[in-house]
């Protein structure tokens, strides 16, 4: 828009310089010329006037069409104005200068210098002797014939050339901005790419975080809670010196031991227990059987014949509800009685795992139960718990993929 304004500017002051020295190059010619002064200097003047004013509106601001018919009328009164004055091609020049300039940069391509040079042809045509507002006008010399053509075809080409130079400098301008609006984009897409992979990195980090709590506190809580029991079972005999004192001393050793050894492989590998199909329900049969026999609570379990046919994270999910449930009725519950149930309801996993503890009301959530949660909504469950005033009881809904 700049650059269309400054353009205008220079066309309007191009006018103004061509019709004030038409004008006075006029004043002169017509203190030696008896016909200039007597007949027609008063129109001269007026008609002058008239073009300067048309010239400044075909450069201002107005609809196409209106600068065509501007265009024309300014056409019209330059052989208006340059027929009665014969010999005098210097003012003809002087005019046709601005009528060129404007013809040429007003169309686009070679239309304005095509019009131009054919308005030079028709100008030179009628220099010929005639009559105009009753004055008898000399024709001009050939010489100066030759000479205002060469003037005026050398404008127009020296015109339609600087038009170029300035078309290809601005596309070149435009090309510029382009290049500089793309290499910004570039740099705010690069700016907001940096940013998402901080984002991902501190989520990534944030979720290994809560991978390894959760599986440090399954590994080392449901170890801990087998050595207190067993602990405190050899405490309860009163004859230190019993084998059964030894024997319970020994399992809790070995409990240590293997907290100990799952608690390295969780730090160091970081990868969860092997649960394959066929060996899920021994597994968990195996953990109520050792939780029962050490926690003397009476474990009740139920579960659809699907329970062998879920996916590995479903069973790895399900075995670390049913281990974080138990641990937490032993650590913070007087149950003894659990119940755990593992049914298929409609498109869902549905366990349930209810005690009948009397410490239930006002508990808060520990990283026990977020990592269990947590393990849930990773498979897009929900866990749903309930605490009463005579029980406790933890329901787990996974919904079963397809496929």
């Amino acid at each position: 828009m700049e650059r269309e304004r400054l353009f205008a500017i220079f066309l309007i002051g191009v006018s103004l310089l061509s019709h004030m020295g038409a004008g006075l190059f006029f004043g002169v010619q017509e203190q030696h010329v008896d016909y200039l002064r007597i007949h027609w200097h008063l129109p001269f003047y007026l008609l002058l006037a008239i073009s300067a004013v048309l010239s400044i509106l075909i450069n201002l601001k107005i609809d196409s069409g209106k600068k065509q018919v501007i265009l024309l009328i300014d056409v019209l009164l330059f052989f208006l104005i340059g027929y009665p004055l014969g010999p005098h091609l210097d003012i003809e020049i002087i005019l046709g200068i601005n009528l060129i300039t404007i013809l040429v940069f007003s169309f686009s391509d070679l239309y304005g210098e095509k019009i131009a040079l054919i308005i030079i042809v028709v100008t030179l045509m009628l220099q010929a002797p005639y009559s105009l507002w009753f004055t008898q006008v000399p024709a001009p010399s050939m010489e100066n014939m030759i000479f205002a053509a060469f003037i005026l075809v050398v404008f127009t080409l020296f015109l339609s050339i600087l038009k170029r130079v300035m078309n290809r400098l601005h596309h070149e301008e435009i090309r510029s901005r382009k290049y500089n609006r793309a290499l910004d984009e570039l740099t705010n897409n690069s700016f907001d790419y940096q940013h998402i992979s901080r984002q991902n990195a501190m989520e990534l980090i944030r979720t290994e975080k809560q991978y390894i709590t959760r599986e440090v506190h399954d590994i080392i809580s449901y170890a801990m809670t087998n050595q207190l029991m067993l602990v405190q079972a050899a405490m309860s005999i009163k004859d230190k010196n019993s084998p059964v004192v030894d024997e319970l001393l020994e399992k809790a050793k070995n409990e240590i031991n293997g907290g100990m050894s799952k608690t390295r492989a969780a730090l160091g590998e970081l990868r969860d227990q092997e649960f394959d199909q066929e060996d899920v329900n021994l597994l968990v049969e195996q953990l109520i059987a050792k939780f029962k026999n050490f926690s003397h609570i009476d474990v009740q379990f139920r579960k659809d014949e699907f329970f062998s046919r879920l996916p590995r994270a479903y069973n790895q999910t399900i075995f670390h509800i049913i281990q974080q449930c138990m641990t937490n009725t032993y650590l913070h519950s007087s149950a003894d009685t659990i119940e755990i149930l593992c049914e298929h309801e409609g498109r869902c996993v549905v366990v349930v795992v209810k005690d009948n503890g009397t410490n239930s009301r006002g508990f808060r959530e520990g990283i026990g139960i977020k990592g269990m949660r947590e393990r849930i909504e990773m498979l897009g469950g929900v866990l749903k718990i309930s605490a009463l005033s005579l029980g406790f009881t933890v329901r787990a809904e996974i919904p079963i993929a397809e496929g």
